[in-house]
């Protein structure tokens, strides 16, 4: 299995993301969804060390170039209730020092691992801006942070931190800059613009075709969308939401009752129309070794090689995701119950039990155990 494919910037992270707040899902939860457009093919779950300070999940990949720590974070949450995503930003005339060393993954994991809140995220990368640590080559960056309250987009080189907020509604990215003083050092082609434009369109179409049908958005709809291929009517360009180079996706689902046990991750470990979705809990003891030795990452790539990108997705899966996801539903209120009980040790146990269930299962449908 290739770990890279070759001729792509393995550091772009040229992908589609997006906020969706309270008001929307309309069930106390909030959501940050990302799909991850890059070359890494080694993608894992993540998570913190035993007895880190803050619990945290993530969805990245192995990078063998990177002898000291080679797990890249590039989506995750912590117990606190902070969701952290990455998106390269354009190519810019102000790019990163080439001493520094901090590449946007290791940003999220330190933002994950040392912040409570996204108020705090944003601080902490202006902070690792300013000792100019920052790496990301001749591109800049867009990161979205989210708490229970609130969220913030960032647009950055390293010379500026551009940040708006939110609070409501939702919020879409995707390789281009939006937040004011940034276009003025953006060195972005025709071409790479527009493209990134029909990508955010897509994401906005979906957001809405589940708003207007349901008037709510939810967990399950994001992924469906995260699955999308179908390029809009009209459109000059064959790059769709989900695509050749998306290799993975996650949807990161904040609890704002008991945001460090019931917040989850809804994790597509993989291209997204190649593997199966399974529930991660923020409070996850430990994954299946299947999920982090990269037998469930290389079936994926295995099936992407043989049908393509774009293959329709067996119902057998849709079938196992709808009812994994409601289990998994059910699992959550349960857990609930026994939260507003005092009895966090059997919340946690109980969602630890049914999330290796369901992987468990998803791993025999990918003929993994």
């Amino acid at each position: 299995m290739k770990t890279y494919s070759a001729g792509h910037d393995d550091l772009s992270h040229e992908c589609t993301s997006w906020m969706v707040f309270g008001d929307l899902t309309k069930n106390g939860t909030l959501l940050l969804h990302k799909n991850r457009d890059a070359g890494a093919r080694a993608i894992t779950p993540l998570k913190s060390p035993p007895g880190a300070p803050r619990q945290w999940i993530g969805l990245g990949d192995i990078d063998p170039r990177k002898k000291k720590d080679p797990e890249n974070v590039c989506m995750g949450l912590n117990a606190s209730g902070l969701a952290a995503a990455v998106n390269s930003g354009e190519k810019t005339t102000e790019p990163s020092d080439p001493d520094a060393d901090t590449e946007t993954p290791d940003i999220i994991k330190i933002c994950l691992a040392q912040c409570d809140t996204a108020a705090q995220a944003v601080e902490k990368l202006e902070e690792i801006r300013r000792a100019r640590c920052y790496a990301h080559g001749d591109k800049g960056s867009i990161f979205l942070f989210m708490d229970l309250k609130e969220g913030f987009i960032v647009d950055m080189t390293a010379e500026r931190c551009s940040a708006t907020r939110y609070d409501r509604n939702y919020a879409v990215r995707a390789n281009i800059w939006h937040n004011p003083g940034m276009a003025s050092v953006a060195d972005n082609t025709a071409e790479s613009w527009l493209e990134s434009c029909n990508r955010e369109y897509m994401a906005i179409r979906g957001l809405n075709r589940a708003l207007r049908a349901n008037g709510r958005i939810t967990a399950a709809d994001a992924v469906a969308i995260a699955r999308d291929t179908v390029p809009p009517e009209g459109t000059p360009f064959p790059r769709t939401l989900c695509y050749k180079t998306t290799n993975s996706a996650s949807t990161l689902e904040l609890n704002t009752a008991f945001p460090d046990v019931l917040s989850t991750g809804y994790f597509l470990i993989g291209p997204p129309r190649q593997t199966i979705l399974v529930p991660v809990p923020v409070c996850t003891k430990a994954y299946l070794p299947e999920m982090t030795d990269l037998r469930w990452s290389s079936a994926a790539w295995n099936l992407f090689e043989a049908n393509g990108f774009g293959a329709e997705i067996p119902r057998t899966w849709l079938t196992f995701e709808a009812d994994a996801l409601a289990g998994y539903k059910a699992a959550q209120a349960a857990a609930e119950d026994l939260l507003k009980a005092g009895k966090r040790a059997d919340a946690v146990k109980l969602l630890n039990d049914r999330a290796r269930t369901i992987w468990q299962a998803a791993a025999r449908l990918l003929d993994l155990a």
